[in-house]
């Protein structure tokens, strides 16, 4: 493939991802990475979507500010961060395949479960206890810290405090763009990030504020049951995902 294709290619994965976590809140890893690990390799990959990650939360954060459930969003990040180390630990003392495949069955157990009750309403008040956002962002940050994976306990606790669209989705990218911080800083600190990288990045910017725009129409069109529901379902697919890898 050439550079040129190889670059429209690189940018048609990251617009699909980019809105896909500007819809749902969440899966911009799970559909870009793949992809881009065939078409530039892992590493590279790796730097790039680290990158973008950051621009993206960034352009999210700003598109929906004025949604943020601020109470949430200061103790899932302190929660989050705490749980990192962790998570490192793990990374080395911890199965891969256990951790992934347990955590994979019950993203579908709870995917499933919920579409099965999907009558009860999407705005029912939240009959979740306040003090278990800590256990949800800590655990946030050991699958952030270990497997890069930090978005399926969020997503479970922004379904459990029945957040409308937008306060879930820009919600979740106030941990997601902590995240990405901090795995930035550990790319620049040992040279992932290259000229390539961020020609290949500014290549992209302008996609993902198309796609945060787009993303953010399409919400704003979803009734916050069935919003609901595809998130349920979102759910399911990661838990497939993850039992696959």
């Amino acid at each position: 493939m050439s550079p040129l294709a190889t670059l429209f290619a690189v940018a048609a994965v990251i617009f699909a991802g980019a809105l896909c976590q500007s819809t749902l809140g969440f899966g911009n890893a799970l559909i870009a990475m793949p992809l881009l690990s065939t078409l530039i390799g892992l590493q590279p990959a790796t730097a790039l979507f680290g990158l973008l990650s950051l621009a993206m939360g960034a352009v999210l954060i700003a598109l929906g500010r004025r949604s943020i459930d601020l109470r949430d969003s200061w103790r899932l990040n302190l929660a989050a961060l705490a749980g990192v180390p962790v998570g490192l630990w793990l990374l080395h003392s911890a199965p891969e395949a256990l951790i992934l495949h347990g955590l994979g069955a019950l993203l579908i157990a709870y995917g499933a479960a919920g579409l099965l009750l999907r009558r009860r309403s999407a705005q029912a008040a939240p009959h979740v206890a306040e003090w278990l956002v800590w256990p949800f962002g800590f655990a946030s940050g050991i699958l952030g810290g270990a497997y890069n994976t930090n978005g399926p306990p969020l997503v479970v606790f922004g379904t459990l405090r029945r957040w409308e669209p937008e306060r879930f989705k820009t919600t979740l990218q106030t941990v997601f763009l902590t995240s990405s911080i901090a795995i930035g800083i550990g790319h620049a600190s040992t040279g992932m990030w290259t000229t390539q990288t961020f020609a290949q990045c500014a290549a992209c910017l302008p996609l993902l504020w198309l796609a945060g725009v787009s993303g953010r129409w399409l919400t704003q069109r979803i009734q916050p049951s069935a919003f609901v529901l595809w998130v349920y379902a979102a759910l399911i697919v990661l838990g497939v995902l993850l039992l696959r890898r």
